[in-house]
């Protein structure tokens, strides 16, 4: 919706200046995409092919930047309008503000525009919450169950009578989904995304964000590409193994083929219980049919065992072990969160995917798989990238 008002004003006042930012880099870069396709499919004419600066023909110019405070106003003499978007997940909103004003300065009405989802009430989430709520906790939680539950208008505005307006919109405010007999179920389904995230996303639940995403929707969308292959002899192959022969856990091995700077998920092994004979068994045909030159096993409780197991087979990879702890986790999660934001990594529409969208950051700051879901395949993956030394010089 907010960029289709930027595109209008954009074709209508010559030399309009907008600005959209969003969360990260490639965040912005999406958003811009998604434009300029837009556009392109409304034979909108445009004087540049550039996705983070569109230039319309009547000399109106939209930017597409990241949040970053160090960057986002860099080389702006003025905005006539700025649009934050997923403003509740930015680092630092206040600083971002900051970086931005001087460009609205010398613009008559100039305008901002605070998009978000709820991230519960921490962060710049709590900001939200205290401006929805204006300190009437109950009152604000019974208004939003009740849009939720279909009892009241899902578009209200709060705030109307002064120059800053402040408003809720439901998913239910947009007509051909208020009709759809089961849109949630559709929403979940066709995304891969679970009943939490969905929460925040479309329902306008803030008690759902204690846990925050660590990988977007958008992210992995864009990352979800390509077949499983069977292995070819010129490859370039990396094996991840994360280990499990009890419980609920999965044990998982993954199999990346590095092409230049690009890697592709190309196999998966993923099977609950059994016994360390058959997932070893497994995990050594593997190694034989598309010999990696390196595999990673998270070593905590039976990795280790399997390390020492499948080093004494004569199988054609060199074998390293990793130990997870809480810090280590953060780098090896991080290395896999460059890998998606540089668009580097390609995965098959799979348990991969899934297990992705639904990996969080807890409020204590711990990583992990969300309540009824599972994390195998996220740290197979995030294994396999340590095994290529992604990003390593």
């Amino acid at each position: 919706m907010s960029l289709s008002v930027i595109d209008f004003l954009c074709l209508t006042i010559p030399g309009f200046r907008a600005l959209l930012l969003h969360k990260t880099f490639l965040d912005a870069q999406l958003l811009g995409d998604r434009n300029r396709k837009f556009l392109t499919a409304a034979k909108v004419p445009m004087v540049s092919d550039s996705q983070s600066r569109q230039e319309f023909p009547n000399g109106s110019v939209a930017y597409f930047r990241s949040s970053d405070p160090e960057s986002c106003g860099r080389g702006l003499d003025s905005v006539d309008c700025v649009v934050f978007e997923e403003c509740a997940f930015y680092c630092d909103l206040p600083a971002t503000i900051g970086a931005i004003a001087p460009a609205q300065t010398w613009v008559d009405n100039a305008i901002s525009l605070f998009v978000s989802t709820p991230n519960g009430k921490r962060g710049e989430g709590a900001r939200y919450w205290e401006m929805v709520s204006g300190g009437d906790d109950k009152a604000t939680e019974d208004k939003l169950s009740a849009i939720r539950n279909g009892q009241e208008e899902p578009f209200q505005i709060l705030r109307g009578d002064t120059p800053s307006v402040l408003f809720l919109t439901h998913w239910r405010a947009i007509a051909r989904y208020a009709v759809e007999p089961d849109f949630k179920a559709r929403i979940i389904q066709e995304s891969g995304i679970s009943e939490e995230t969905f929460a925040q996303e479309f329902d306008l639940d803030f008690s759902q964000s204690e846990a925050e995403a660590v990988f977007s929707f958008e992210l992995i969308d864009k990352a979800t590409s390509g077949e499983w292959e069977a292995a070819n002899s010129d490859g370039l192959y990396y094996l991840g193994v994360d280990s499990s022969t009890s419980g609920a856990d999965y044990s998982v091995a993954v199999v990346l083929r590095k092409d230049g700077d690009d890697y592709q998920v190309v196999k998966l092994y993923r099977k609950q219980k059994g016994t360390s004979e058959q997932h070893l068994s497994a995990i050594a045909d593997l190694i034989r049919e598309y010999e990696p030159i390196s595999t990673t096993i998270e070593k905590n409780g039976t990795g280790q065992i399997w390390i020492e197991q499948l080093s004494g087979m004569g199988l054609p990879t060199s074998i390293d072990g990793f130990s997870t702890t809480r810090d280590s986790k953060e780098g090896l999660i991080g290395r896999l969160v460059i890998a998606l934001e540089r668009d580097d990594l390609s995965i098959p529409k799979s348990q991969i995917t899934q297990e992705l969208l639904s990996y969080q950051r807890k409020a204590n700051g711990r990583l992990e798989a969300a309540p009824k879901s599972h994390d195998d395949c996220v740290m197979g993956l995030a294994l396999a990238l340590q095994a290529s030394q992604y990003g390593v010089l």
